[in-house]
């Protein structure tokens, strides 16, 4: 894993790694584990790793938002307007 990135020159690992702090509730946990993960798709890493090729479908943040809620283990509804708030609220190339 340590081949993808999150950001340019941003290995994905370290991105998670340093989000997450010991002090974060579960919740809060898994939403920073899952937020960037469809960023491991390879059509998100061609365009990491060349800002300047146009590359389709490499939005991540509606698959990741779908991947978390698929794998939460937290059943509040309230889960789920907070991470869709999340990421419509950060949809950006990054």
């Amino acid at each position: 894993m340590s081949d993808f990135l999150s950001h340019p020159g941003k290995p994905y690992i370290d991105h998670i790694k340093r989000m997450v702090d010991i002090s974060d509730s579960k919740l809060e946990k898994e939403v920073k584990a899952f937020h960037d993960v469809a960023k491991l798709k390879s059509t998100f890493q061609k365009y990491i790793q060349n800002l300047d090729v146009f590359v389709e479908n490499k939005n991540h943040a509606l698959l990741s938002a779908y991947m978390f809620l698929e794998n939460c283990v937290n059943d509040e509804l309230d889960t789920v307007f907070w991470v869709f708030s999340y990421c419509f609220a950060s949809q950006r190339d990054l």
